[in-house]
Parts: C-alpha cells; structure tokens; sequence
C-alpha cells in the first residue's frame, strides 16, 4: 500500500471514498487537463477487473467501480495506480 499512497502524492491523487470494489479519486489537475484524463479513462476501461469509469466534472473527480476479488486486491490496484502514474508523467 506505501507504493499506492507515493503515487497517489507524486500526482496529486485523493482518494475521496473508498470501500472493496468502489474508489473515487480526485485531483485539482483532472479539471484542466482533458487529454489525460481521457487517456486515464480509457487505460482503465480496457481492464476487464474494472466495471466502470465515470468522471464528474463538478467535482474533478474519478469513480472506479472493479470486482473486489481479495486473491488479487492490493496487487491489481497497485499496477492501475502504476498505468496511472505513466500516463501522468507523459508516458
């Protein structure tokens, strides 16, 4: 989780809310920046674990809802929080 919450700073990322299969996230950034966030929705969207995408532009923020599986919990939000971060850093 350490990795998840560096991230998450680098970028400045908040988790809002979070409970197993539901995480809203925001970011002063998002609001601004279309093309990113775009490239964010649609990195997640193409992950099968992850349900659904919603942005509301109200509030700058992200809404994640994925299977909640605990086999792969922590390791599968970690390597979305790593596409993420590529996207953020220009990658």
């Amino acid at each position: 989780m350490n990795k998840i919450k560096n991230l998450l700073k680098q970028h400045q990322i908040t988790v809002l809310h979070f409970i197993p299969g539901r995480v809203r996230l925001a970011s002063p950034h998002w609001k601004d920046e279309t093309y990113i966030l775009r490239r964010i929705i649609e990195e997640l969207r193409s992950e099968e674990r992850i349900f659904s995408v919603v942005y509301t532009k109200e509030t700058g923020s992200l809404l994640i809802t994925y299977n909640k599986d605990p086999v792969h919990n922590e390791k599968q939000i970690e390597s979305w929080f790593e596409r993420l971060s590529n996207i953020l850093s220009g990658n």
